[in-house]
């Protein structure tokens, strides 16, 4: 959770949208209104962790 940079508010989010590998999240203060909208990437990574699996 983050807080509102004016008041200090905890805000919670009240809607979060996936767009092109990004989470974006918005919040709104409930005490002086201020909207605030944070952006998260979406990264996918493979890798090998046994290269003789089937031995």
């Amino acid at each position: 959770m983050i807080r509102c940079p004016e008041c200090n508010n905890l805000l919670k989010s009240y809607c979060s949208k996936l767009k092109r590998g990004e989470r974006i999240r918005y919040y709104k203060c409930e005490i002086c209104g201020k909207t605030l909208k944070t952006k998260v990437e979406i990264k996918v990574t493979e890798e090998v962790i046994d290269e003789d699996y089937d031995k």
